[in-house]
């Protein structure tokens, strides 16, 4: 479009400028047709140095070669001469249209949008180029998003909410601050936003939207409630195994372990790699909650195997070393307690070392239990384990003086 705008622009305006400065603004449209942007500005320095007319369609032209180069912040001053200095330019427009362009092109969409403004002051509206800007807004919202700098996410998005009346930029923008504020388990403001993205959402957002409902109205212990969104989502075969998930744990809640395990079997997790993590991984605990330790034990090490790299291996070395506690099997559990141990800091360090303490105790080698309890006594001050070991310290002492 702008290609056909500046040779038009130059049968108009050649006439009226002398012989020299007309053959050099032609070489450098010229030059401009063939692709030659650098050769044309070249052409359009000499002109801008020894002409004084039509200097605005000069610099409209360079900025759009340079445009076209991708020196965008250089593009940026070329149009920014004709804005400042020829206010009443018939390029004027253009100018403006194309400066909003070079600022998106180098991710500066609060600038973009700071010219918009004056743009719509005195052209109107344009949703094609608002649209454009829209969508950067967006694109920045989610990269602070998934980067967990809500903070900025949240400017972003809400700065949409705000400025933009369009309805697929507001509903994405609703669904991620509702995303934000479930992150932080403001679980009443999140599905203020979800109920927003299904107003007018279609396809996933919607249907993820409704289920995130539901996880709310789950976290705030409002079962029922959550029930009824995730029965809905029955008419979405894809969400619904999500829902079920949920409806298994609600059941498990309830203390239907039996019933929770029965609807974890039905639930089809196909390709969804995260689903099937967590149905093993639930089916794991109900197993455990029933002390049907073999079982449990084979579904943590399916886990164990699938899934080597998840967040959670560490709890499920601590798991399997539970269990191999609880059937006796000491060697076993050391190796895996060793190895949680080995690869956290935080809550599950804690527990295993008490455990590995608590083994070497029942198996009488104290100056090992002594090892692992005093580690866990420094590294954790504050840890609930401490009274039972001071009062194991006391047992073991009583045993060595005698």
């Amino acid at each position: 479009m702008l290609k056909k705008k500046i040779i038009l622009y130059l049968l108009l305006i050649v006439s009226a400028i002398g012989e020299t400065g007309k053959r050099t603004l032609k070489l450098a449209i010229e030059s401009y047709k063939k692709g030659e942007f650098e050769l044309s500005n070249k052409y359009l320095e000499d002109y801008i140095a020894g002409e004084k007319e039509f200097l605005d369609y000069a610099y409209l032209v360079y900025g759009y070669n340079l445009f076209n180069l991708g020196s965008y912040n250089s593009a940026i001053e070329k149009f920014e001469i004709i804005i400042k200095r020829f206010p009443l330019s018939p390029y004027l427009k253009d100018s403006y249209l194309f400066l909003i362009s070079a600022y998106l092109k180098t991710n500066n969409p609060d600038f973009a949008l700071t010219q918009y403004k004056e743009f719509k002051n005195k052209f109107g509206e344009n949703l094609e180029i608002k649209k454009q800007i829209g969508l950067r807004f967006l694109e920045k919202g989610i990269f602070y998003f998934k980067n967990r700098n809500y903070e900025e996410a949240e400017k972003n998005l809400n700065l949409i909410l705000n400025e933009f009346e369009d309805e697929f930029l507001n509903v994405w923008s609703n669904y991620y601050i509702g995303l934000i504020e479930f992150e932080k388990n403001n679980f009443e403001k999140a599905k203020e936003y979800f109920e927003k993205v299904i107003e007018e959402g279609k396809g996933d957002i919607y249907y993820d939207s409704k289920l995130k409902i539901g996880d709310c109205y789950f976290n705030l212990g409002e079962y029922e409630t959550a029930e009824k969104y995730y029965y809905q989502l029955k008419e979405n075969e894809k969400f619904f195994q999500w829902a079920k998930f949920q409806i298994a744990r609600i059941e498990k809640i309830k203390g239907n372990i039996e019933k929770s395990l029965e609807i974890l079997n039905e639930i089809d997790y196909k390709e969804d790699k995260e689903l099937k993590f967590n149905v093993l991984y639930e089916k794991a605990n109900n197993y455990i909650f029933l002390e049907k330790w073999d079982e449990a034990e084979k579904i943590l090490n399916d886990i164990f195997n699938e899934f080597p790299q998840n967040d959670k291996i560490p709890e499920i070395y601590f798991k399997l070393g539970t269990l191999n506690f609880n059937k006796r099997n000491f060697d076993n559990a050391i190796v895996l307690f060793k190895k949680a141990n080995s690869i956290c800091e935080n809550s599950i360090k804690e527990k295993s070392l008490f455990f590995l303490g608590y083994i070497y105790y029942i198996k009488k080698d104290f100056q090992q239990a002594f090892n692992y309890w005093d580690e866990l006594k420094n590294k954790f001050p504050e840890s609930s384990f401490i009274p039972v070991i001071s009062e194991k310290y006391k047992r073991m002492r009583e045993i060595l003086r005698k």
